[in-house]
This record gives structure tokens, sequence and C-alpha cells, in this order.
């Protein structure tokens, strides 16, 4: 009898201790969720030699670089570009803050990853031209916006982590006309 009250004590306390792991292990899930971040670091950021961005959606991409110092949709009759719509996009990417919102590929569609809304912005290099690549320094899949908030969801390619970030991308991704590409300078965008 004895032996038997100590076998139930013993798998009792292991229990209760296992318990006890399973409850530690979701609350640090939690709060790593939780946790406000940066999808890239100031330090990754500050070496980054932006030269391009492309915009990819679905099968179609277009590419943005300077020419004679003035930002060009190279893939759409090197049509001006607004160069302060250009730069708000990538610092709105590269200094992100915000938080994990989900680690599960199987959650990302709701987020609006992986789905034919979702926009690739690439980051390009110096060597944008002559590689295959596109000198891909970072890419950032963006989903939807944040309902009720100036945010949206982005993940970093080769990543799981969907990000509800502190800014809305999709503001300049959105054409200024159908048909058009977006980051157009508005003066060569015909009027309607």
């Amino acid at each position: 009898m004895n032996r038997a009250l100590v076998v139930v004590a013993t798998l009792v306390a292991l229990l209760f201790l296992w318990d006890r792991a399973l409850l530690d292990a979701a609350h640090e899930e939690r709060a790593a969720r939780s946790r406000v971040g940066r999808l890239v670091s100031e330090e990754e950021r500050a070496s980054l030699p932006i030269a391009a961005v492309r915009i990819e959606l679905g099968d179609e991409g277009l590419l943005y670089g300077r020419v004679g110092g003035a930002w060009r949709c190279l893939d759409f009759h090197r049509a001006y570009v607004d160069g302060n719509a250009v730069e708000s996009l990538v610092n709105k990417l590269t200094r992100a803050q915000g938080f994990v919102v989900s680690d599960d590929p199987g959650e990302a569609k709701t987020y609006g990853i992986n789905t034919t809304d979702t926009v690739r912005v690439v980051v390009c290099g110096p060597n944008v031209v002559d590689d295959p690549n596109h000198d891909a320094l970072v890419t950032f899949d963006v989903g939807t916006s944040v309902p009720g908030r100036d945010g949206a969801f982005v993940r970093l390619r080769g990543s799981k982590e969907v990000w509800a970030i502190d800014s809305d991308p999709r503001r300049e991704l959105t054409p200024h006309a159908p048909g058009l590409p977006p980051l157009l300078d508005p003066g060569v965008v015909p009027r309607t």
C-alpha cells in the first residue's frame, strides 16, 4: 500500500511539474509575441547599399532606380517616380517596428500573405541590373493593412513570422490611377 501511494504521489508530482513547464512555455511564447521589435535592425539598415526597389505583384515586377539623379520606373517607359514616395516606402519597411502576430505558415493568408493581393517589395543593391536575382538585399511580403490602425502585416522573405508593423506601405503601393504602376510622380499621371 505504501509503495502504491509513493508511486501515485510521484506521478502526481511529475504531472504537476510537466503542467507547470507547459504553462511557463506558453507564457514565454505569448510574451515573445507581444514584444515590440524591429523587422530590420538599425545596424542592418545602415549597411544596406540601396540602389533600387523592385515591386512584384503576382507575376508582374517593376524596377525603380535612379537615373541621372531622379527616381524612375525602369520597366515603365522610364517614367518619373515620386522620390519622396520611394523613400517613404523603403523607410516604412526598413525602419518598421512591430510585433509578431503569427509564426504559423498556415495562418499567413489570414494576414494577406501568400495571396493574390500580396505585394513583394525587394530592396536591391548596386548590382541590380547584372544580378539575375536583382541583387536582393532584403525582401518584404506586404499583406493587408491592419484594420483601424496605421499599420500593415508584413513578413520578411525566408521567415515564418508575420509582423504587425507601425506603418502602412500599402499607401505608397497604391497607384494614382488604374492601369498605372505605383509610385509614379503625380505630374506624369494623366488627369481623368
